[in-house]
Protein backbone atom coordinates (compact mmCIF):
# COMPACT_ATOMS: atom_id res chain seq x y z
CA UNK A 1 0.00 0.00 0.00
CA UNK A 2 0.95 3.32 -0.67
CA UNK A 3 -0.27 6.57 1.14
CA UNK A 4 0.49 9.50 2.04
CA UNK A 5 -0.43 8.49 5.84
CA UNK A 6 2.01 6.61 7.80
CA UNK A 7 0.43 5.60 11.51
CA UNK A 8 3.03 5.72 14.42
CA UNK A 9 2.68 3.85 17.87
CA UNK A 10 4.64 2.39 20.24
CA UNK A 11 4.15 -0.35 22.44
CA UNK A 12 6.13 -0.83 25.97
CA UNK A 13 5.31 -3.18 28.85
CA UNK A 14 5.42 -0.91 31.86
CA UNK A 15 3.97 -3.07 34.07
CA UNK A 16 0.24 -2.13 34.54
CA UNK A 17 -0.29 -5.92 34.94
CA UNK A 18 1.44 -5.84 38.05
CA UNK A 19 -0.45 -3.39 39.63
CA UNK A 20 -2.77 -3.71 42.81
CA UNK A 21 -5.13 -0.97 41.67
CA UNK A 22 -8.22 -0.56 39.48
CA UNK A 23 -6.03 0.60 36.84
CA UNK A 24 -4.48 -2.88 36.46
CA UNK A 25 -4.43 -4.37 32.90
CA UNK A 26 -2.32 -7.09 31.98
CA UNK A 27 0.43 -6.63 28.88
CA UNK A 28 -1.65 -9.56 27.17
CA UNK A 29 -4.74 -7.52 26.89
CA UNK A 30 -2.15 -4.79 25.22
CA UNK A 31 -1.09 -7.39 22.96
CA UNK A 32 -4.47 -8.48 21.77
CA UNK A 33 -5.44 -4.32 20.86
CA UNK A 34 -1.91 -4.09 19.26
CA UNK A 35 -2.87 -7.26 16.72
CA UNK A 36 -5.72 -5.57 15.67
CA UNK A 37 -3.76 -2.04 14.78
CA UNK A 38 -1.07 -3.72 13.28
CA UNK A 39 -3.66 -5.53 10.82
CA UNK A 40 -4.88 -2.51 9.20
CA UNK A 41 -3.55 -1.60 5.81
CA UNK A 42 -1.44 1.41 6.71
CA UNK A 43 2.22 2.05 6.67
CA UNK A 44 3.39 2.46 10.42
CA UNK A 45 6.36 3.35 12.77
CA UNK A 46 6.20 1.29 15.24
CA UNK A 47 8.65 1.71 18.86
CA UNK A 48 8.73 -1.56 20.46
CA UNK A 49 11.09 -3.14 22.65
CA UNK A 50 13.26 -5.96 21.41
CA UNK A 51 11.28 -8.27 22.75
CA UNK A 52 8.40 -8.01 21.25
CA UNK A 53 9.58 -7.23 17.72
CA UNK A 54 8.56 -10.73 16.81
CA UNK A 55 5.39 -10.15 17.47
CA UNK A 56 5.00 -7.01 15.00
CA UNK A 57 6.17 -9.20 11.76
CA UNK A 58 4.11 -12.00 12.47
CA UNK A 59 1.46 -9.65 11.21
CA UNK A 60 3.50 -6.50 9.11
CA UNK A 61 5.71 -6.75 6.47
CA UNK A 62 8.99 -4.93 5.99
CA UNK A 63 7.43 -3.08 2.64
CA UNK A 64 4.69 -0.88 4.73
CA UNK A 65 6.51 -1.32 8.34
CA UNK A 66 9.81 0.22 10.35
CA UNK A 67 10.29 -1.15 13.49
CA UNK A 68 12.30 1.13 15.85
CA UNK A 69 13.69 -0.75 18.78
CA UNK A 70 13.62 1.29 22.10
CA UNK A 71 13.98 0.23 25.66
CA UNK A 72 12.72 0.62 29.28
CA UNK A 73 16.16 2.44 29.55
CA UNK A 74 15.34 4.27 27.11
CA UNK A 75 12.64 5.98 28.45
CA UNK A 76 14.42 6.61 31.51
CA UNK A 77 17.16 8.62 29.43
CA UNK A 78 14.62 10.83 28.04
CA UNK A 79 14.94 14.61 29.31
CA UNK A 80 13.06 15.89 32.93
CA UNK A 81 12.78 12.26 33.78
CA UNK A 82 14.03 13.36 36.99
CA UNK A 83 11.92 15.83 37.45
CA UNK A 84 8.77 13.80 36.12
CA UNK A 85 9.55 11.37 38.51
CA UNK A 86 10.12 13.82 41.70
CA UNK A 87 6.71 15.01 41.07
CA UNK A 88 5.12 11.32 40.86
CA UNK A 89 6.05 10.91 43.84
CA UNK A 90 5.59 13.45 45.54
CA UNK A 91 2.63 12.88 48.21
CA UNK A 92 0.94 16.69 47.69
CA UNK A 93 0.85 15.72 43.74
CA UNK A 94 -0.21 11.91 44.06
CA UNK A 95 -2.28 12.34 47.47
CA UNK A 96 -4.75 14.89 45.78
CA UNK A 97 -8.56 13.87 46.75
CA UNK A 98 -11.28 14.95 44.90
CA UNK A 99 -12.97 17.74 46.06
CA UNK A 100 -12.31 22.01 44.91
CA UNK A 101 -10.63 24.07 47.91
CA UNK A 102 -9.91 27.88 46.83
CA UNK A 103 -10.26 27.10 43.32
CA UNK A 104 -7.69 24.42 43.03
CA UNK A 105 -9.38 20.89 41.94
CA UNK A 106 -8.05 18.00 44.00
CA UNK A 107 -8.52 14.63 42.07
CA UNK A 108 -8.87 11.36 44.04
CA UNK A 109 -8.30 8.68 41.85
CA UNK A 110 -4.42 10.03 40.97
CA UNK A 111 -2.72 7.88 43.77
CA UNK A 112 -4.14 4.60 42.31
CA UNK A 113 -4.01 5.95 38.55
CA UNK A 114 -0.86 4.60 36.20
CA UNK A 115 0.55 8.58 36.04
CA UNK A 116 1.13 7.67 39.82
CA UNK A 117 1.80 4.39 40.01
CA UNK A 118 4.05 3.47 37.18
CA UNK A 119 6.94 4.88 36.86
CA UNK A 120 7.53 4.94 33.12
CA UNK A 121 3.65 5.89 32.32
CA UNK A 122 4.43 9.67 31.91
CA UNK A 123 7.95 9.59 30.19
CA UNK A 124 6.41 7.43 27.47
CA UNK A 125 3.32 10.12 27.22
CA UNK A 126 5.31 12.81 27.34
CA UNK A 127 7.90 10.79 24.34
CA UNK A 128 5.25 10.21 22.12
CA UNK A 129 5.60 13.71 20.39
CA UNK A 130 9.08 13.36 19.97
CA UNK A 131 8.49 9.58 18.14
CA UNK A 132 5.80 11.14 15.58
CA UNK A 133 8.56 13.69 15.23
CA UNK A 134 11.32 11.50 14.42
CA UNK A 135 9.30 9.14 12.28
CA UNK A 136 8.12 12.12 10.48
CA UNK A 137 11.89 13.62 9.87
CA UNK A 138 13.02 9.93 8.73
CA UNK A 139 9.73 9.70 6.86
CA UNK A 140 10.91 6.42 5.80
CA UNK A 141 8.00 5.84 2.81
CA UNK A 142 7.60 9.30 1.83
CA UNK A 143 4.29 10.29 3.43
CA UNK A 144 3.05 13.70 3.82
CA UNK A 145 1.14 12.71 6.68
CA UNK A 146 1.57 11.29 10.12
CA UNK A 147 -0.61 10.06 13.39
CA UNK A 148 0.01 9.06 16.27
CA UNK A 149 -1.97 6.21 17.37
CA UNK A 150 -2.25 4.30 20.81
CA UNK A 151 -1.21 0.65 20.38
CA UNK A 152 -4.06 -0.31 23.20
CA UNK A 153 -6.65 2.04 21.01
CA UNK A 154 -8.21 -0.94 20.36
CA UNK A 155 -9.53 -1.44 23.70
CA UNK A 156 -11.77 1.51 23.09
CA UNK A 157 -12.24 2.08 19.60
CA UNK A 158 -13.48 -0.80 16.71
CA UNK A 159 -10.13 0.57 14.46
CA UNK A 160 -11.29 -1.60 11.63
CA UNK A 161 -14.42 0.80 11.39
CA UNK A 162 -13.33 3.90 12.37
CA UNK A 163 -9.81 3.79 9.87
Amino acid sequence: MKSNLTLVTGLFNLGRGDMTTDFNRPFTKYLECFERLLKLDFQMVIYIEPENEPFVWKFRKPENTRVILKTLDDLRAMPFYDQIQRIRNDPTWSGQTDWIDNGVHHAGWLANSTQAGLELYNPLIMSKQFMLNDASLFNHFNSKYYLWIDAGLANSVHLESYM
